[in-house]
This record gives structure tokens, sequence and C-alpha cells, in this order.
């Protein structure tokens, strides 16, 4: 049984790799300007304006599925540490995660 420190490690090793992935897309994104520094183009800002207005039921299917592709790390991780099953942060649903 995985104990509730080693639970917390799991998470938080899993937290970095998605934010490495999310820098990692974010690089791609922006563009070096000589003597003003980084710039993100307008149409990535523009998008990325109307994703952080839009709930995820009115979310384009593309965008769901890529929030899908997030989640199921997180699934596969609760089920490699079992939360159902560990104290004291497990009850075994998903409401509790989230909240």
């Amino acid at each position: 049984m995985i104990d509730g420190v080693e639970e917390r490690e799991m998470v938080a090793s899993l937290v970095h790799e998605l934010w490495i992935q999310w820098m990692q897309y974010f690089q791609k994104q922006v563009r070096w300007i000589e003597g003003m520094g980084w710039a993100i183009p307008e149409d990535i800002i523009v998008r990325w304006q109307r994703q952080m207005r839009t709930k995820y039921d009115d979310l384009p299917e593309e965008d769901k599925e890529s929030n899908r592709r997030q989640a199921d790390k997180i699934l596969d991780l609760m089920a490699e540490i079992d939360l159902a099953s560990t104290e004291p942060y497990g009850t075994g649903t998903v409401e509790h995660v989230l909240h």
C-alpha cells in the first residue's frame, strides 16, 4: 500500500510532468524578437482568451479531447495509487479529488 507521503509525491511528480509539457508547448508558440524579448502571436492570445472564458461543456471537441488526454494521466495515476484505499486523501470519489 502506498502511504500518504508517497501518494503526494506521485501526484506532485505528475503535476510537474504536465507543467513541463505545457512549457514545451508554450515555447513552441512564442517567438523571440531581438531587443524586445518573447512575443506571443495574436492568434494564440485570442485562442487562449477564448478558451479561458469558455466552460468545458461549451468547448469545441478538439479542446475537450486535449483536456481528456490530461485527465487520462490523472486517472491513470489515481488507479496506480488506489485512492479508494489510502488515507487521509482518498474517499474513492472524483468529487473528493476535485474539491
